[in-house]
């Protein structure tokens, strides 16, 4: 596990003890067709347990892809335990949204450049104020995404 950690827990139950309370709280996420959540069991958290990592996820009465995991190992230390953990999405969703970005990028870049060319190439005719105000609306779009994602960059740090 080399991402940054977001949660980092003591406990003094050793390793062996705090894996098996922490299996005994979390239901396995099999699938189901006969279940609202789409998994089987009826605890409020699903996740996988192998070896001393886990990867634990809210049960919610619809898929979302895009919802919080955390991942995470228990360790010993010292008498007790130690449980490390990071917040992340699912692999799909990241390669999801990575593409997505991707996608916008090269459409809209491109379309920015393009309507201010055109504003100012048109600006004795009478449309330049509509290439302008498309223009200004790649800028801000881009603008909102730049800002959202450092937000989130931010945010991130600040976790205890």
């Amino acid at each position: 596990m080399e991402k940054r950690l977001d949660v980092v827990l003591h406990s003094d139950y050793p390793p062996e003890a705090c894996f098996a309370r922490l299996a005994d709280e979390v239901d396995v996420d099999d699938w189901t067709v006969f279940s609202l959540s789409g998994y089987k069991g009826s605890g409020p958290i699903l996740g996988r347990l192998a070896g001393n990592e886990f990867r634990l996820h809210k049960r919610r009465p619809y898929h979302n892809s895009f919802g919080p995991l955390l991942l995470g190992r228990v360790m010993a230390e010292g008498t007790g335990s130690r449980i490390e953990g990071y917040l992340s999405v699912w692999p799909s969703a990241r390669l999801f949204i990575r593409i997505w970005f991707a996608v916008v990028a090269l459409i809209g870049v491109p379309a920015f450049f393009v309507s201010i060319q055109r504003a100012i190439s048109d600006k004795f005719s009478g449309d330049w104020l509509g290439w302008l105000s498309r223009a200004l609306r790649y800028a801000a779009l881009g603008t909102f995404g730049a800002l959202a994602w450092s937000n989130n960059r931010r945010a991130r740090k600040r976790l205890p």
